[in-house]
């Protein structure tokens, strides 16, 4: 067999077998052995480690290496060592020969992780049965991959079927709530800013939200023309009661969607009132879903702001009014904090955050400042002087402020 060239053949066809020794006469033995033993089987050889590590880079398919401890250059649990730490050779069996005296040398080769072991001088029966061993695992290791392959395959239609479902969902949506479709980049924006900012979404709460949100409005799809662009609620009532099956609907069609379950859990409960008089399960507080409760902020506020002359302002403070009714006020600090944000990194913006130490008399406020407890310990608008500034200081030390302090610049 020609050692620089391997030969191109179809892994599936034989057992492929590699032996790594200097000595001709155990390479010929094996040789031997093999051909009478395993049928279908092709045999490689090589002289030294060096050679073996590369002709196993070269090749698309898993061997049973058979290798001397032994070798000019490394020895066979340097081989092995080294055939282990890339990733694309962790499939190849090994077995290592080792003389049968050296017990230590054995319990070295088994500590290490080498598959098998033929000690020298060869008992052809220990031969046949390593061999027969290395060959049963091979082909339940060929079979794994091939249904592991068909799985993935399978698993990959299946994927696509999930996302064309989906796609189809979403453009019926976006289709039947033209202006909510408009909305939807910038809503996606404002979400996932208040999810990360505020520091108690889970990465997973923040993945299934990415996953809600295109499909905030699905639930509404049954609806009649003239419901479909109403608002679901409107001051935390329900209108018109069509607009109570609207979570059911949306459960009922994502929550059988593989992977899509955590999505169908947060748009049951958008429109759950923070104080438990919502729907569909009048879920109160932090029972709520953080999720949905951010969603639902974002969603009112994109509603009332073409109510009110889309000032942001002016809808912050209706969202105030409603805190602890229908809104969990830390939220609407939050997305308070998302537009300051938005506004200190505009072309001119009118505002900037500064530390609690950074204030001073004459400034005035661009922004409420809110703390965690649901306090409002000082408004828009306030000019500060040292009285104020103390205030601020000390209700803050231990009751930190929701985001940063904003100041009209």
């Amino acid at each position: 067999m020609d050692e620089t060239k391997p030969v191109e053949i179809k892994p599936e066809e034989k057992t492929h077998f590699f032996i790594v020794t200097e000595d001709q006469n155990v390479e010929q033995t094996l040789k031997k052995i093999i051909a009478k033993v395993i049928t279908h089987s092709l045999t490689f050889s090589g002289k030294d480690g060096g050679y073996a590590f590369d002709f196993l880079q070269k090749i698309a398919f898993p061997v049973i290496i058979i290798s001397d401890f032994s070798l000019p250059d490394i020895n066979g649990i340097q081989l092995f060592d080294k055939i282990k730490e890339q990733e694309q050779l962790k499939d190849h069996y090994f077995i290592l020969m080792t003389p049968l005296m050296d017990k230590e040398l054995t319990l070295k080769a088994v500590q290490h992780g080498v598959n098998d072991i033929i000690n020298t001088p060869f008992a052809i029966d220990q031969i046949i049965t390593r061999l027969n061993n290395s060959v049963n695992y091979m082909n339940l290791f060929k079979s794994f991959k091939k249904e592991e392959q068909q799985y993935t395959e399978l698993n990959d239609e299946f994927q696509k079927s999930i996302n064309a479902t989906l796609e189809a969902l979403i453009k019926i949506q976006n289709i039947r709530m033209p202006e909510f479709a408009k909305n939807l980049p910038r809503i996606n924006t404002v979400v996932e800013w208040i999810a990360v900012e505020c520091g108690d979404c889970s990465k997973e709460e923040i993945t299934d939200l990415k996953k809600a949100m295109p499909l905030t409005n699905i639930g509404k799809i049954s609806l009649p023309e003239s419901l479909i662009n109403q608002p679901v609620m409107v001051n935390g009532f329900i209108k018109n009661p069509p607009m109570e099956q609207i979570p059911v609907i949306s459960n009922e069609i994502l929550s059988k969607i593989k992977g899509y379950e955590g999505p169908a859990n947060i748009l049951t409960h958008i429109w759950e009132n923070y104080d438990g008089s919502g729907i569909p399960e009048k879920l109160q507080e932090s029972l709520i879903p953080l999720p949905s409760r951010i969603l639902r902020v974002v969603i009112e506020f994109f509603e009332q702001l073409p109510k009110n002359g889309n000032m942001p302002g002016k809808v912050i403070e209706f969202l105030e009014s409603q805190a602890n009714r229908i809104f969990d006020f830390r939220l609407i600090a939050w997305l308070d904090q998302y537009l300051a944000h938005e506004s200190e990194n505009s072309k001119t913006p009118r505002e900037q955050h500064i530390s609690k130490a950074e204030l001073a008399s004459g400034m005035a406020l661009a922004r409420n400042i809110n703390t965690f407890s649901g306090m409002k310990i000082a408004a828009a608008g306030m000019v500060l002087d040292d009285e104020k500034i103390e205030r601020i200081r000390t209700m803050t030390h231990e009751d930190p402020v929701i985001g940063k302090i904003y100041i009209k610049k």
